[in-house]
Formats: structure tokens, C-alpha cells, sequence
């Protein structure tokens, strides 16, 4: 994950014999692949989005992956602009009690 983050750019990991299993409602089974995709924001990484499939990610899949964090780096960053805004308020109004 560190090396996606570093590298800013997709990765798959599919040799994955000691990679921690997808759990659902209908059980556990381990991945058969793993896709990391960072979230950048000005260039910058910001998070790194981890997804798993127990088959394997098609290319039109990993385009739809691509083309859909290429707005949420935008995003994330508007949240935590906004949570850190709310704690320098929360901040502020312990301070003048």
C-alpha cells in the first residue's frame, strides 16, 4: 500500500496466499486479487483505496475504478477541510468556556 501511495499509481497484487480473507454475510473466502488505487488530491496522495475480488478485475472494471477516484481525491480533501474546521470551532468554544 505504502508503494502505491509513493508511486501514485494503480496496483494489483495477485500472489496473495497470506492476505487477510473478504469477510460477507455469507461467509469468508480469500481474495484471488487486490487492486490499489490512490486518491490524490493536488498531486498529492491523500488515501489509498483498497479493493478485492475473488475472481479477477476486468480492464473496463479497473478504467470504471480510475475514472471514479479521479473526483474523490476532491472530495476527501472537502472533508477533511470540513472536519478540521469543525474541531478548530469545537477547539475555539472550549477555550472561552
Amino acid at each position: 500500500m505504502g508503494q502505491c501511495a509513493l508511486d501514485k499509481k494503480m496496483m494489483s497484487l495477485d500472489a496473495l496466499e497470506q492476505y487477510q480473507v473478504i469477510n460477507t454475510g455469507l461467509g469468508e473466502m480469500p481474495p484471488n486479487m487486490v487492486q490499489l488505487i490512490p486518491i490524490l488530491f493536488e498531486n498529492e496522495t491523500i488515501a489509498v483505496l483498497e479493493l478485492a475480488t475473488t475472481t479477477t478485475f476486468t480492464k473496463m472494471e479497473l478504467q470504471l475504478m480510475q475514472n471514479a477516484v479521479d473526483t474523490f481525491g476532491a472530495t476527501v480533501n472537502s472533508v477533511l477541510s470540513r472536519m478540521r474546521i469543525v474541531q478548530l470551532l469545537n477547539d475555539s468554544r472550549s477555550i472561552s468556556h
